[in-house]
């Protein structure tokens, strides 16, 4: 049986909230240093997939977009993330991201 010593509603609203948004904290720290970890793989793969993928993920450019940026045809931005996808997961399953 818990007991409850808190004096007023207000008082239990305020310290159930703080709780809450403390475990969301870290949430949000354990999801930055994720995505951080993710980016610095990134960085880790061959120049022809690490553009295309950065480009599609992190600047939300369209296939289309991407293949008139780096001047190559759309299939090849296509095999090119794939690939970069391919080789994230390996580097990945090796290390603690999954």
């Amino acid at each position: 049986m818990v007991k409850d010593d808190y004096s007023d509603d207000e008082t239990k609203d305020y310290v159930m909230s703080s709780a809450k948004s403390s475990d969301d904290t870290y949430m949000k720290v354990e999801r930055k240093d994720t995505k951080q970890a993710i980016l610095n793989l990134i960085y880790d793969l061959p120049e022809k997939q690490q553009k295309p993928i950065l480009m599609f993920y992190y600047q939300a450019m369209k296939y289309d977009e991407i293949a008139d940026a780096l001047d190559i045809p759309v299939g090849t931005v296509r095999s090119r993330i794939s690939a970069a996808k391919k080789s994230l997961k390996q580097l990945m399953e090796g290390g603690s991201y999954v």
